[in-house]
């Protein structure tokens, strides 16, 4: 009766309008039914009620949306001015995903995020079983991604990760903290040992903020005096953080500075370059997970039954709005509900 390939774009179509439930995914696909049923041609007689496409959609196989979705951001995604694909890898919660009368935690999804083009290559669901740092490992094997530089948050310095992007033919960038405490000891006294090879300085103002960054590289291969690490830790990036941040109230500033560390086993770039890739890992923050949250409602989403599979749907619609080099999505999601044929004429559908 209801045909799954118009099904699914029909609630690709809805959530680019700012559906966020089933309902409202039922209300869009009612209201142009009409309109939809002439550009995608089907035996459907109505349009299928909220309890339908529910059905519909929480029956999927995520393996196969998943298979799916890698086939169509590929087809978006590109590689960096210098051939270089940056990939930041981090995990979101789905916080609205708990049931609590079958005692299920809300669902977590790992994303790998594009950084030059903005476009989610690969989101996976993690089990309750496990965590982020097997999944990321074995994902970075299944993507078969060569010459890219996957970007991480300390969770991820594991040896193993950077076994598993070596294996593929790619390298990984990733921040050091107290989770290996040998290794952050040695990288604290490296600069008492030897001197940076260069360094790169920038500054940032905005509304209240204003942020000065200096980043400086080592040659590490051998220097740490830690055998272990010595193939991975190739280069130590040392990034000094000076923020002030206006106190609205008094009008005074109050000054931060903290120092990170990072180690990649990249080794022919500049430091401007690593700058700018530590810089860009935490726009999966700032420009995924955020977006995500606001403009596509998902941590308010309710969807408890197989939550991952409009997940998937929210990153294809979001990967379409970066495509099509949208950046205020709230606002584009309002003109395409007012006009079908907006969403109709993005480039990628």
């Amino acid at each position: 009766m209801y045909p799954l390939p118009q099904i699914l774009v029909f609630c690709l179509l809805a959530m680019l309008a700012g559906a966020s439930s089933y309902r409202k995914m039922h209300e869009f696909i009612m209201v142009h039914f009409r309109r939809l049923s002439m550009l995608f041609p089907s035996k459907m007689l109505k349009a299928p009620c909220y309890a339908q496409i529910r059905n519909i959609m929480a029956g999927l196989d995520p393996t196969d949306l998943e298979q799916a979705f890698c086939r169509h951001a590929e087809g978006l995604s590109g590689s960096g001015a210098d051939g270089l694909k940056l990939l930041a890898v981090d995990g979101k919660s789905l916080r609205g995903s708990f049931d609590t009368l079958k005692d299920k935690k809300a669902t977590q999804i790992l994303s790998v995020f594009a950084t030059d083009g903005r476009i989610i290559l690969a989101p996976v669901e993690i089990d309750d079983k496990t965590n982020e740092i097997p999944v990321a490992q074995a994902l970075i094997a299944e993507l078969k991604l060569g010459d890219c530089l996957f970007t991480f948050d300390v969770m991820h310095c594991q040896k193993k990760t950077f076994q598993s992007a070596a294996a593929v033919g790619s390298r990984v960038l990733v921040q050091v903290t107290d989770n290996q405490p040998s290794l952050v000891d040695a990288l604290d006294n490296l600069p008492a040992t030897i001197a940076p090879d260069e360094a790169f300085a920038s500054s940032e103002k905005s509304r209240n903020r204003q942020e000065y960054r200096h980043v400086q590289v080592f040659h590490a291969d051998g220097a740490l005096d830690l055998p272990e690490w010595d193939e991975y830790a190739l280069r130590a990036i040392r990034v000094y953080r000076k923020t002030w941040i206006k106190d609205t109230k008094t009008g005074g500033w109050d000054r931060r500075e903290d120092i990170s560390w990072y180690i990649t086993n990249e080794t022919a770039r500049a430091a401007e370059f690593y700058a700018a890739a530590i810089r860009g890992h935490w726009g999966i923050e700032n420009r995924d997970h955020r977006v995500r949250d606001g403009a596509l409602a998902e941590d308010a989403s309710r969807i408890r039954v197989n939550p991952g599979i409009c997940a998937r749907v929210r990153s294809i619609a979001l990967n379409i709005f970066r495509f099509n080099q949208v950046e205020n999505v709230a606002n584009e999601q309002w003109r395409n509900a007012m006009s079908i044929d907006r969403a109709l004429a993005y480039n990628g559908l």
